[in-house]
C-alpha cells in the first residue's frame, strides 16, 4: 500500500499544472504586449512571425517610405501572408484578421504586398520619373489610400464586360499613371479578355506583363507626355 497521500499528490498535480499554465499565459501576454501593433492577431506564433519579417531587407527598404503608421503595419503583414502561402488554415487566419481590423481596402494593400507587387509597381515609378525619396513616400501612400481605385483583381466567374466597365470607370476618373490588374492561373485567360476591352475604352496608356505560373500581373503604364 502506497505511504503517498493520494489527494496530496493530486493537488500538487493541479497546482503545478495551473503555475505552468499560468506561466505560459504571461509569456504571451508578455510577446503581445511587445508587440502591441500586431497584438489583434491573438496568436503567438503569428505574432513571433510576423515580427521576424521586420528583419527582411525588403522590409527595411520600404520602412524608410512608408510613415503611416497602420500601412506600415499591413506591409508587415503583407510579408507575413507570403510566408504563409504553403499553410492555407494559417493564411487564411491571418486573412479574416486583417479583415476585421482593417476592412477590404486593408486586405488588398496586405495582398498587393503579399503577392510582391509593392516590388514591381514602385519600380515602374521609378523608371517612368526622376523622384526624390520625399515623392516616393507620397507615391506609396497614394497606391494604399487609392488602392481599391487602382489595383483590380480578376476572378474566374468575374462577367468580363462589368470588369472592363468597372476599370475604365476608374481610370478616366482617377487617371493613375499606373493601374494593376491582376489574376490567378484559373482566371488568366478571363484577364487577357479584359485588357483587350479596356485598351479599346483607353488612351494613352501602355501595357506591362509580369506572369508566373500561378499568376498575372498587368501594368497598364500611362505614357509620358
Amino acid at each position: 500500500m502506497s505511504s503517498k497521500d493520494p489527494l496530496a499528490s493530486a493537488a500538487k498535480g493541479a497546482t503545478k499544472a495551473a503555475f505552468e499554465y499560468a506561466e505560459e499565459k504571461i509569456k504571451e501576454l508578455v510577446i503581445r504586449f511587445r508587440n502591441r501593433d500586431i497584438a489583434f492577431v491573438q496568436d503567438v506564433d503569428t505574432i513571433n512571425t510576423a515580427k521576424e519579417q521586420r528583419n527582411l531587407s525588403e522590409y527595411k527598404y520600404f520602412k524608410q517610405y512608408i510613415e503611416n503608421r497602420d500601412y506600415r503595419i499591413l506591409f508587415q503583414l503583407g510579408l507575413t501572408l507570403r510566408k504563409f502561402e504553403k499553410d492555407n488554415k494559417r493564411l487564411a487566419r491571418l486573412r479574416d484578421k486583417i479583415l476585421l481590423k482593417y476592412g477590404e481596402n486593408g486586405l488588398h494593400i496586405a495582398q498587393f504586398v503579399q503577392n510582391g507587387l509593392i516590388n514591381k509597381y514602385v519600380g515602374n515609378i521609378l523608371e517612368s520619373s526622376t523622384i526624390d525619396p520625399e515623392d516616393l513616400t507620397v507615391e506609396i501612400e497614394k497606391l494604399f489610400y487609392n488602392i481599391e481605385n487602382i489595383v483590380n483583381y480578376i476572378e474566374q466567374f468575374d462577367n468580363v464586360d462589368k470588369k472592363v466597365k468597372e476599370i475604365t470607370t476608374k481610370i478616366l476618373a482617377y487617371s493613375p499613371k499606373i493601374y494593376v490588374i491582376c489574376s490567378s492561373k484559373s482566371a488568366m485567360e478571363k484577364c487577357q479578355k479584359v485588357l483587350k476591352g479596356v485598351l479599346k475604352e483607353i488612351q494613352n496608356y501602355e501595357v506591362e506583363l509580369y506572369k508566373t505560373d500561378i499568376k498575372e500581373v498587368l501594368f497598364l503604364k500611362r505614357k509620358l507626355a
